[in-house]
């Protein structure tokens, strides 16, 4: 038992809804960050323009800012793991398509379009995401269930990007990380 009373936080791995919920954003974001590496690699080194990587982040942002009301009104409306999974769909398609557009040396702007899609995706996958974790876990594991996500976010922001910019080095492109 932990300090509460509420039981270990190792306890909550016995949870099999949030154990693939937990396991499923842990890829998730490592995935996303390998991708930004890849992006940033990519755009600079067919570019060679500083600006273009500053755009990247300016166009994901601004779907989630625009959206940001309708995303919470529609998680509230909407069975969230429908939710999540239409914005993971959204996250496949921006991804294939920046690996189409790395394979084929399509337009840069194509690239800029599928990171627009990829914020459009975020901005409903982060509400939803957020709204159905209370609903995998008892409340009494609630904070565990916090400390778990936190931890996994955490391990993906700094193994994602160095697992991206070692495969770049060693397969030599962008495109097998997307």
């Amino acid at each position: 038992m932990s300090e509460s009373g509420d039981g270990s936080a190792y306890d909550l791995l016995r949870v099999t809804d949030y154990r693939r919920f937990l396991l499923g954003n842990l890829l998730a974001l490592f995935a996303a960050q390998m991708q930004t590496v890849a992006v940033g690699w990519e755009l600079y080194k067919r570019t060679g323009r500083p600006l273009e990587l500053g755009l990247v982040g300016l166009v994901q942002v601004i779907p989630v800012i625009a959206l940001a009301l309708p995303a919470g009104q529609l998680t509230d409306r909407f069975d969230r793991k429908w939710v999540v999974m239409a914005a993971m769909l959204a996250f496949i398609v921006s991804s294939l398509g920046l690996a189409a557009v790395s394979l084929l040396k399509a337009e840069i702007y194509w690239v800029y379009l599928f990171l627009f899609l990829g914020g459009v995706a975020r901005a409903f996958s982060q509400p939803a995401k957020a709204a159905l974790l209370p609903s995998l876990v008892p409340p009494e594991q609630f904070g565990h269930a916090v400390k778990w996500n936190t931890s996994g976010f955490q391990l993906a922001t700094v193994v994602g990007p160095g697992v991206g910019g070692w495969l770049i080095e060693r397969l030599g492109a962008a495109h097998w990380i997307y």
